[in-house]
């Protein structure tokens, strides 16, 4: 990273860098990362103002989500059809808080706005309201976990 200066370069770098961790053996990927961010760690200090776009970029790209978007947005669109098979005569027997649990969290803790629309859309569906007998907005909880509003971080200005 240190010694490479054009944009793509260091894209492609970070980018290889970061996706070692998902082609090293498991015996080594969690020794690979302690040791990485040991370097930087030890590193950071040192690094001068010309070359620290780089290393955020690095760290960035280690961290990026593992998950594509793409299959974010379909596990939110089947979500709701997968419940509705369940329980097809809304017995009431099924824990929809339960179940719903992990798609609330995907709506307030990501990072993205389109996956907390799209999950704020799934929560919606007229079809959970059969389970509760609740007005959908009435399921996803305070409204202000929805903060839909704010806009995302698009990097350092300068």
């Amino acid at each position: 990273m240190w010694m490479s200066d054009r944009t793509r370069t260091q894209q492609r770098l970070a980018a290889d860098l970061a996706g070692l961790v998902d082609v090293l053996p498991d015996e080594t990927a969690l020794p690979f990362l302690r040791a990485f961010w040991i370097t930087i760690a030890r590193e950071w200090t040192g690094i001068d103002v010309l070359r620290i776009d780089k290393f955020l970029l690095l760290v960035r790209s280690v961290t990026d989500m593992k998950i594509p978007n793409g299959l974010r947005y379909h596990l939110i669109d089947i979500y709701v059809d997968e419940l509705d098979m369940l329980d097809t005569p809304r017995s009431g027997n099924l824990p929809i808080d339960v179940l719903l649990s992990p798609l609330q969290r995907l709506g307030t803790d990501s990072p993205t706005k389109a996956v907390r629309l799209k999950v704020k859309e799934a929560l919606e569906d007229v079809r959970l309201s059969d389970w509760n007998r609740l007005e959908p907005a009435e399921q996803t909880g305070e409204a202000e976990q929805w903060d839909l509003e704010e806009e995302e971080w698009d990097g350092i200005n300068d």
